[in-house]
């Protein structure tokens, strides 16, 4: 692991003095050469961080040798005295022969204990291995990577569902004739699909296995779309997004390393000098103006954030470099030269430069074992004769005996009582919860029942997107809503978008966040929906028999993650009215024991919001479904009705003051029908 990891260390040196070597002498070659050089330099740099083969040699020129163990030296001085203080005890020979005995015992020893501590002082090196250090420095580098790859993952997923969210098909005739002409005569067989959007603000090639190529919705002439369509397929026929998806693993593998940073931002300047390049090559002056034109108007409007696209639009700071680069167009050399030169380099670089490891640290560790075996051998040689060793752990000292610490702590250790068991506490009974069912929006999607509907929502009203100023657009927990509010709407229709993510709290066409894609499929396809395409696993759409309703759906682990609804071609519904409203209150089916209670607030001209109760002697009041919106549906009806996943609840409101409620068996027990005793009372 040593070794890889000092390999990887060097690879990552050379690549950031090459990239630095690069960016500076880019300063000077860029006037003479084309952008094509640096982007083939990148190229071998990305595959050399990616396979970092280590080239035998035997001829290196510079080899960095690393010790296998780092030493740390340290002295012990305390017990250096202790044995000096012990050699200076002196013996009496005026005490008897017990205590002559004694002090000869005691001061063996001592000795004996002098002796060790000796040895312990000749053995002063902590060695630390170098191949911990490798292994310490690997697990940082994967939580690294782990980290990088996590958001990357989550950028990119999060851009994407933003472009298929406001992505919408492109009908220009016209404009599709003349982009199939162009693909045919830049011989790109397999073509990106032409889509349109609403919320970019210009063109966009992105999706690397399914590539689009969207156009934002604006009036471009002509030529202008001409010149998009050659910039935009040159980054097609180049792999410009496969080269930009390198450049991500790059910077995601070596987060560590800064010099890749500069060189991913560097390369995709480069991919858009070379589609410009490649794009005004043999054109005239007039026409590299107009190019220019085009630029500028798309830079002023700024960039999309999503990594893995490539765009005509690449930001204001940029733009000088592209307009002088533009000018040159066919007139700069391809950098062949500076390929070759810096390629060798790279590669001599590698071969002539490596890292190494020494056994210093372990030839010294075993002269300083050695040198302590002799000076213990030379102290055991001048202790005096006849000292008996002794098993017991007990010693005498001065005439008292001392137990060794081991076994009076074994001996004194108390024996643990067990704890005493405490009662357990019945379980508690838990309310039933009641029954929640999502809000359905199908029954809103009219142009007069909108307006309630978001507000019942709680959303916020928001600047338009989809139809510009005029666009009516509400967003809130995940939800977003937007449609025309002209009479006449866009070309005789009123279109309208509704979109939901990660809230399971609303539903449209039974299709809500958090349900089982599969079962959700088998309910669109039997209610006369048909799959417009499997190709993508995570992005699912359907289209409704009569082509006016379009569903979109992503999938994350098999369920619904987010869904997207809109209704164009169609969708301009005539106002709905109703000639019996019922008024906010209770509504109740019993006046005393046990009854059911309907809860009617925020009645309008097209919903009310209702939350049922139910009433039990002795336990109160509990509510048995939650707040959900019941819409009149149809013109001139009494009937009002809310469509939930596993309930249809039908709100008969033809006589004034009562409501009949069916679909709902735990309310109508005991009558389906309610009455407001106050309203029947005015009445």
């Amino acid at each position: 692991m040593a070794e890889f990891m000092l390999h990887i260390i060097k690879v990552n040196v050379l690549s950031a003095v090459i990239i630095f070597i690069v960016l500076a002498v880019s300063r000077l070659l860029d006037k003479k050469y084309s952008s094509r050089w640096k982007y083939l330099i990148w190229l071998f740099v990305s595959v050399f961080l990616l396979i970092p083969v280590r080239l035998p040699s035997n001829a290196r020129g510079l080899t960095i040798e690393v010790p296998k163990q780092i030493t740390r030296t340290e002295y012990a001085g305390s017990t250096n005295a202790l044995a000096a203080e012990t050699a200076k005890i002196p013996t009496d020979s005026t005490k008897n022969s017990s205590n002559e005995q004694t002090m000869t015992n005691d001061q063996a020893d001592m000795q004996d204990s002098a002796g060790e501590n000796a040895k312990d002082s000749v053995s002063p090196r902590e060695n630390i291995k170098i191949d911990t250090i490798a292994w310490f420095m690997a697990y940082i580098w994967g939580a690294g990577i782990c980290v990088a790859v996590v958001y990357k993952l989550f950028m990119l997923r999060a851009g994407r569902r933003e472009l298929r969210r406001w992505r919408i098909p492109f009908t220009n005739s016209e404009r599709i004739a003349e982009y199939n002409k162009l693909c045919k005569k830049m011989h790109i067989k397999k073509a990106p699909k032409l889509v349109a959007s609403s919320k970019l603000s210009g063109p966009l090639l992105a999706g690397i296995r399914n590539t689009y190529l969207y156009l934002p919705e604006r009036d471009y002439s002509g030529d202008e779309c001409e010149l998009i369509f050659r910039h935009e397929l040159c980054h097609y026929r180049n792999r410009d997004l496969w080269y930009k998806l390198l450049m991500i693993w790059i910077t995601t593998v070596y987060w560590f390393n800064p010099a890749v940073y500069f060189m991913k931002k560097e390369a995709e300047r480069d991919i858009e000098f070379i589609c410009d390049e490649s794009v005004m090559k043999g054109r005239n002056h007039e026409d590299k103006l107009r190019y220019n034109q085009l630029l500028l108007k798309t830079a002023a409007l700024g960039r999309h954030p999503y990594e893995l696209s490539t765009s005509l639009n690449d930001g204001l700071l940029t733009f000088k470099r592209r307009m002088v680069n533009i000018m040159k167009a066919g007139k700069m050399k391809k950098g062949i030269l500076p390929v070759i030169c810096f390629t060798i380099l790279l590669v001599m670089s590698n071969v002539f430069t490596g890292c190494s490891l020494k056994d210093s640290g372990e030839k010294q560790k075993k002269a300083d074992t050695e040198a302590a075996a002799d000076n213990v051998d030379s102290k055991e040689d001048e202790k005096p004769s006849g000292k008996e060793e002794e098993d017991s752990k007990e010693k005498v000292i001065n005439g008292k005996a001392v137990i060794d610490p081991d076994t009076k702590a074994k001996t004194e250790t108390p024996i643990q009582a067990e704890p005493e068991e405490k009662p357990t506490d019945p379980p508690k009974t838990e309310p039933t919860p009641a029954k929640t069912e999502p809000t359905e929006l199908s029954g809103f999607m009219n142009r007069d029942a909108l307006p309630s509907m978001v507000q019942n929502l709680g959303l916020q009203q928001t600047s338009g997107v989809a139809f510009g100023d005029m666009g009516m657009r509400y967003e809130g927990s995940g939800i977003e809503v937007e449609w025309h509010p002209d009479t006449n709407g866009i070309e005789g229709r009123t279109p309208i978008s509704i979109s939901c993510e990660n809230n399971s709290s609303v539903s449209m066409e039974g299709i809500r966040c958090g349900e089982q894609y599969k079962e959700a499929e088998t309910n669109l396809l039997q209610s006369g929906y048909r799959n417009l395409g499997d190709s993508d696993p995570s992005h699912k759409e359907f289209i409704s028999d009569s082509e006016s309703k379009i569903i979109s759906i992503d999938v994350s682990d098999a369920s619904i993650s987010a869904w997207s609804w809109m209704n164009w071609p169609q969708g301009d519904f005539a106002p709905i009215t109703t000639q019996y409203m019922p008024v906010d209150g209770d509504y109740k089916n019993a006046s005393d024991g046990e009854y059911a209670t309907i809860r009617i607030t925020g009645i309008n001209d097209n919903s009310f919001y209702f939350t049922i109760y139910k009433y039990i002697e002795g336990q109160g009041e509990q509510q048995i479904f939650m707040d959900n919106i019941a819409v009149f549906e149809e013109r001139e009806s009494s009937t009002a009705v809310f469509r939930g996943q596993q309930y249809t609840l039908t709100f008969d409101c033809s006589e004034y003051g009562t409501i009949k409620l069916s679909g709902f068996d735990d309310a109508i027990t005991l009558g389906d029908t309610f009455w407001n005793s106050q309203a029947l009372h005015t009445s």
